[in-house]
């Protein structure tokens, strides 16, 4: 090896990693990079533990140890991926090592939906810890530090075409609709698959997908949604995966040229699984070439 040659160090293991695109980042201007998610698990564990500790604590101080608003987000696991990209409140707190630790809180329902989280250029990356609430007194244990007023960097959401907005009556419709697929998604994923508590680590497969699927497909539910899917095979690390993309068309029954703006990302997600992939790859085929 040239002296001269990058050369970096996974922060949980210390293995050199010889490639930058190798390293795997949680944090935005951090120096802390991986070599492999299960580095970056075993490395922010303590973290967790440390949270979930305190949630615990709290609640039982406070006769909370029960809530019944917490079955919820056990029974819609849709609920945790909501709240981080949909959040109404965004609260930012920094230590003494200028480490940044995210507060996402969303109100649906009634319900508080809180997440603790890093952030990795504006999108949330490894959750810490997820909860819900109905009391007050606990909410306003999980504002913390500083909020952040702006919070449009946060929580833009993107189609094909870079910037897109919904209204509120879209919005709601696509937020029942996410949750349809979302459940049918994780009825149908295997065991051996890559577990739902870990698609947030897939997320920087989701432009390139959009922007570059392999296939796109399209197809009717059975409710008479026009729905597309992106799919694309990726190779990284010695594991062959395929992400998907399933997109919502907002514009009608039929699609018009040029009006990508009508067509909202609702559901993304990673999977090792040929028989997920024989599931999505159906209906017209309307870009790409069929794969073995």
């Amino acid at each position: 090896m040239k002296l001269n040659k990058e050369v970096y160090f996974c922060t949980k293991c210390q293995k050199v990693i010889t490639s930058f695109e190798d390293v795997y980042f949680v944090e935005s201007e951090s120096s802390k990079g991986f070599c492999s998610e299960g580095c970056i698990e075993h490395f922010y564990r303590p973290y967790c533990e440390h949270f979930n500790s305190t949630e615990k604590q709290l609640r039982s101080n406070m006769g909370l140890l029960n809530e019944q608003c917490l079955s919820v987000l056990i029974q819609k696991p849709l609920h945790l991926d909501f709240l981080v990209k949909n959040p109404n409140e965004i609260w930012c707190m920094k230590n003494e090592l200028n480490e940044l630790v995210y507060s996402f809180i969303t109100l649906s329902n009634d319900v508080y939906y809180i997440g603790l989280s890093l952030a990795y250029e504006t999108r949330p990356s490894f959750l810490f810890l997820s909860t819900a609430t109905q009391n007050m007194e606990l909410l306003n244990e999980f504002r913390i530090g500083s909020e952040i007023v702006d919070k449009a960097k946060f929580t833009k959401s993107t189609s094909s075409n870079g910037k897109m907005y919904i209204d509120d009556n879209d919005y709601q419709y696509v937020e029942s609709k996410k949750s349809l697929i979302m459940a049918q998604i994780l009825q149908q994923r295997s065991p051996t698959d890559i577990p739902f508590e870990k698609f947030h680590l897939y997320e920087e497969f989701f432009e390139v997908t959009l922007t570059g699927a392999d296939e796109i497909y399209e197809h009717q539910d059975d409710t008479g949604d026009l729905l597309y899917t992106y799919i694309k095979s990726f190779y990284k690390q010695g594991i062959s995966f395929y992400y998907y993309v399933i997109c919502l068309n907002l514009s009608g029954n039929e699609v018009e040229q040029n009006c990508a703006a009508t067509i909202a990302p609702i559901v993304s997600f990673p999977s090792l699984d040929g028989q997920m992939y024989r599931s999505y790859n159906k209906g017209k085929l309307i870009s790409g070439t069929l794969k073995n």
